[in-house]
């Protein structure tokens, strides 16, 4: 029988990066198969004793379910992952967090209550050159101000996204997006 020290020890952080990859390359193929992964992400995390590969297994399993219209449990694993990545001191994290919370508020009726922390998501993906993930989100954040009847505040969120897409492009990280598709 195999114990846990023996599992902990076959876990290795490379393993647990290239799950949350699958997840996320799943997510447009097979959003089931990349919950299932995510789950597998979540539980080896949790034997591996590894917490930030836990709260990306509960970041993937968020946006897996919500490409599965499961916006109510989507909403909820977006929130504990973003606690999760704040207890681990990982704004990036938390900041990444943001944009499927925005997204599934949104079909839930409470984008509003998300838009208040555009901002600082913003910043702390700017401050790690996180341009192409900024982007997605003031693009997400467009979407809820024109669902929520504020124009002007949409359009200066679309003119950010493309100003961030055009900074994401000449940092070279669209061509490895692209490449993932």
């Amino acid at each position: 029988m195999i114990g846990i020290g023996s599992i902990r020890a076959e876990v290795s952080d490379e393993l647990l990066r290239e799950l949350k990859d699958e997840s996320e390359r799943y997510l447009g193929i097979d959003p089931h198969r990349s919950l299932r992964i995510s789950e597998v992400l979540i539980d080896l995390a949790e034997v591996a004793g590894q917490p930030n590969h836990q709260a990306f297994g509960c970041l993937a399993k968020a946006d897996a379910l919500r490409s599965l219209a499961r916006y109510d449990e989507s909403r909820a694993l977006f929130i504990r992952a973003g606690d999760s990545f704040l207890a681990l001191n990982n704004p990036v994290g938390w900041a990444r967090t943001r944009t499927g919370l925005l997204l599934v508020s949104q079909f839930l009726g409470r984008s509003a209550e998300v838009l208040a922390d555009v901002g600082k998501a913003q910043a702390i993906l700017i401050g790690h050159g996180e341009w192409l993930r900024a982007a997605g989100l003031s693009q997400n954040a467009g979407l809820a101000e024109s669902d929520l009847g504020r124009y002007d505040e949409a359009l200066a969120r679309f003119d950010d996204a493309l100003a961030m897409y055009e900074r994401a492009t000449s940092a070279g990280q669209l061509l490895p997006a692209a490449a993932e598709i």
